[in-house]
């Protein structure tokens, strides 16, 4: 039997703007120009964490990422909620004709 068990979880923050800005659609479908848009409207785009590479920069780009985690939770950009708790949300989708 699968194990459920509470996490705190990470959160943007009021420091880091508004929702809308900070939230991008799945990094597999940005375009390179999205993705200098995205961080030309917030720096603090999620996009910097979850697609740091590029081609001039393929080595450090996983350390950039880090680095930039680290910088947002000094700066309190991103904070743990302070309890673990369970999170619930719901995914709709249509595949085949059909929706889930």
């Amino acid at each position: 039997m699968a194990e459920i068990k509470a996490f705190r979880g990470l959160r943007f923050t009021d420091k880091a703007g508004s929702t809308g800005e900070v939230c991008c659609p799945p990094y597999d479908i940005i375009s390179p120009e999205q993705k200098k848009q995205y961080l030309a409207e917030n720096p603090h785009n999620i996009i910097r964490l979850e697609l740091p590479k590029t081609a001039e920069d393929t080595d450090e780009a996983y350390g950039k990422a880090r680095a930039y985690l680290n910088e947002w939770l000094d700066e309190e950009i991103l904070k743990c909620d302070e309890k673990p708790s369970i999170y619930i949300y719901e995914m709709v989708f249509d595949a085949l004709g059909s929706s889930y």
